[in-house]
């Protein structure tokens, strides 16, 4: 046992041996075991020999604010890349401050609201054939539909239009083009057990000597990478922008390259197919959990969605709907906000952090966790803190975002300032998801025009969502029926 922890409870086995936690995330039970030995021990929970979750969510701020000196675990380490041989270090999997930063700086300006922003008619074109597809094969034909599936295929075609100015063609083919869903769902679980034995990672999956004799063992979402990246340099050197049907130098690729152009010492090629297979990552399966716990709560809360509604009705919104528009939309942000919140989008993994040398000073209690100690929260936890969110956490209730009716100004200030502190839906502090605007744009124009147009209910309309809690709390089994909202001019939608 560690000196410093053995006052923290937990299950015997996980004070000696991180075997404990490798059963339980690897059966996906893990997330509810976490929940359950808070309730039995409280904020403090040792999962393994140096390893402790905390659900107090006034320590969030502790541990990941700007001000925090906590650096990501070695799990993390499992994210960086492997290419051809050679370790290539990425924004999300390095845990050291400097490169970090160094990595994060030539392309920061690419991921701001403003620079996001002019993707907008990339979007577009995915949200209008997503429409147009749901129709032919959904609603015309009365088939019942896996929107759990398409909401996937959309996620992944726009994070591709917006990387590279075209689908991949997941829309269009209605499937798992050269699997690459598949083997992206096998590959973020493979990190996520291969992240409580970093050292077995490095060894069988980063090691040159495993290259040289079994040879290139690259995931295939990082060829899958590569091969778009060549075929845009083609298209580039010939300058034929006719597959395009929008402007080239107005999406991601187009900009990364302008930065490594700008310092071709800086940015290696492995480093660019890095960012770009970083995005392919980040970006699809993460934005298609939100859609799906958006649309399901929405389902199951007829009040929430005749809210939203009755809002979006008011706002008289063209198709598609412009994020400058749905953005100001205030009970659309809750709903996004409140969705994100009871159904937050990472499983069975802590958002692992090493205590520095000055301790963790633990809220309400002399004790101080030691330097070296792993730390860390989920957002099953901290998202659920009733002394935050309210009595009612386990409750879809948009309104906890907004303002109630006899809440003076500065008591709703202190409310969102106490929320906004435990909020974990994009990370936090220096090292928050840096796609963060890129997934508010998608969710701000897709969710309005499904809401508006289109009528969804499970089949049958008693029938619950699966969810299995792995490295993401994926969601399945979301069959549904869809039609045309009464009063839609579907012709004038269809064109």
């Amino acid at each position: 046992m560690k000196p410093g922890l053995k006052s923290i409870p937990g299950p015997i086995l996980a004070k000696f041996t991180d075997l404990w936690r490798f059963y339980y995330t690897r059966n996906g039970t893990m997330k509810e075991k976490i929940q359950e030995l808070h309730h039995q021990y409280g904020t403090l929970v040792r999962l393994g020999p140096n390893v402790v979750s905390i659900s107090d969510a006034r320590m969030v701020e502790d541990i990941y604010g700007i001000k925090a000196e906590f650096p990501k675990s070695a799990r993390y380490t499992t994210s960086q890349a492997f290419i051809d041989g050679e370790i290539v270090h990425t924004v999300f999997g390095t845990q050291d401050k400097t490169e970090h930063s160094k990595l994060k700086r030539p392309v920061a300006s690419i991921y701001s609201m403003s620079s996001v922003a002019s993707y907008e008619p990339l979007v577009d074109s995915s949200i209008v054939k997503f429409v147009h597809t749901l129709n032919e094969r959904f609603i015309s034909t009365g088939k019942i539909c896996p929107i759990d599936q398409w909401f996937q295929y959309l996620a992944m075609d726009t994070i591709s239009v917006i990387l590279m100015s075209r689908p991949m063609g997941f829309i269009d083919q209605g499937r798992d083009v050269d699997s690459l869903l598949e083997h992206l769902y096998h590959d973020f679980n493979r990190r996520l057990h291969f992240g409580i034995f970093p050292r077995l990672d490095r060894l069988l999956t980063k090691n040159k000597l495993v290259y040289w004799f079994f040879g290139n063992m690259t995931p295939r979402v990082f060829l899958k990478a590569s091969q778009l990246l060549g075929e845009r340099n083609e298209i580039r050197k010939g300058k034929d922008n006719e597959i395009f049907p929008h402007e080239m130098g107005r999406d991601f690729t187009s900009r990364f390259l302008e930065q490594k152009q700008k310092n071709p010492d800086g940015i290696s090629d492995r480093m660019l197919l890095a960012y770009i297979t970083l995005n392919i990552f980040a970006g699809s399966d993460t934005t298609a959990v939100t859609m799906r716990a958006i649309l399901y709560y929405l389902m199951k809360t007829p009040r929430v969605l005749s809210n939203l509604r009755a809002e979006l009705a008011a706002a008289n919104l063209p198709f598609p709907a412009p994020f400058s528009l749905t953005n100001k939309l205030p009970y659309l942000n809750a709903v996004i906000k409140e969705a994100m919140r009871i159904h937050p989008i990472t499983g069975a993994e802590l958002f692992e952090r090493v205590v520095p040398a000055s301790g963790l000073r633990v809220r309400d209690s002399d004790l101080v966790i030691p330097e070296g100690t792993t730390v860390g929260v989920t957002g099953w936890t901290v998202h659920f803190d009733r002394r935050v969110y309210g009595a009612d956490v386990a409750v879809f209730r948009p309104e906890r975002w907004m303002r109630e009716e006899k809440e003076s100004e500065e008591a709703f200030r202190e409310r969102m300032d106490r929320m906004g502190r435990a909020d974990v839906r994009f990370g936090k502090g220096s090292r928050s998801c840096l796609g963060r605007h890129v997934a508010e744009l998608e969710l701000f124009k897709i969710i309005p025009v499904l809401v508006d147009l289109l009528e969804f209910e499970m089949d049958p309309p008693d029938k619950e969502w699966e969810v299995e809690y792995l490295f993401l709390s994926k969601q399945t089994g979301m069959d549904v029926k869809i039609k045309w909202r009464q009063g839609i001019a579907k012709e004038e939608i269809l064109g």
